[in-house]
């Protein structure tokens, strides 16, 4: 074989390892972003009360009024409505009685709850719930149903759009006309349990199924036909930002 041959055969051998291995060049670029972070914002809540769990009231008598003031305040991010579902009960000395060892939703008899505030320099305190503040709505179908009293407006953390903390109740009374001598020696007890909810992304509509419209909780239900939140009575829409009325 000739030079000639030998020549054009390392041409073409080199050639072959530039295609299949060698270091060619490109145009390139990248880009990068750094990590973003979402944090989710917070619903939380507590409840204070002006007695420590030791304490008991002895010796209560028809006509008694004792302070014992109990409050709510947002803990969280962000801005809350507030419910309040209440068991009380008495126990009486005659375990035959009707009235012995019954669970009431806020309505056992002879009881009476203040609340107090400040108005111009002087405390005055009315009977609760006060409708200013506190609506009662039962909502649920038969044994499945059960009975709220919602606060009116939201609790707010930045104190804006609402207050941060509430006080619920200031007194609890024993009424003194009323209460006979079956009571004699006779234990009240009270329950509460509140439940906070975000006030945005329609959340109380959803887990709740009542809505706050214009003042008012009402139960709302959702249109599939419609494709949107209606209170049940049908008078009103949410349009995604407030409640509209439905005009025929």
């Amino acid at each position: 074989m000739n030079k000639k041959v030998w020549t054009s055969l390392l041409v073409i051998g080199l050639a072959v390892l530039a295609i299949g291995g060698g270091t060619l060049a490109w145009f390139t670029a990248q880009a990068f972003i750094e990590p973003n972070e979402f944090t989710a914002g917070t619903v939380k809540i507590e409840a204070g009360e002006s007695w420590g769990e030791e304490y008991k009231v002895e010796n209560w008598n028809p006509g008694d009024c004792t302070d014992r003031e109990i409050t709510v305040e947002v803990t969280g991010s962000k801005r809350a409505f507030l419910r309040v579902h209440i068991n009380e009960k008495w126990v009486l000395q005659d375990k035959e009685s009707e009235l012995n060892d019954v669970w009431y939703d806020r309505g056992a008899p002879n009881v009476d709850w203040k609340i107090c505030k400040d108005f111009e320099g002087e405390k005055i305190c009315v009977n609760w719930p006060n409708d200013d503040e506190w609506q009662m709505l039962k909502t649920g179908i038969g044994e499945q149903s059960k009975e709220h009293f919602y606060y009116k407006g939201m609790l707010d953390p930045n104190g804006v759009e609402g207050p941060k903390k509430i006080t619920v109740i200031s007194k609890v009374c024993l009424d003194g006309a009323d209460t006979g001598n079956e009571y004699q020696g006779a234990t009240y007890s009270l329950c509460m349990e509140f439940k906070a909810i975000q006030v945005t992304h329609e959340a109380a509509f959803a887990e709740w199924g009542v809505g706050y419209v214009k003042g008012t909780w009402v139960e709302v239900e959702f249109n599939v036909e419609n494709d949107r939140w209606e209170t049940k009575l049908g008078s009103c829409y949410w349009d995604g930002t407030e409640w509209l009325e439905i005009v025929d």
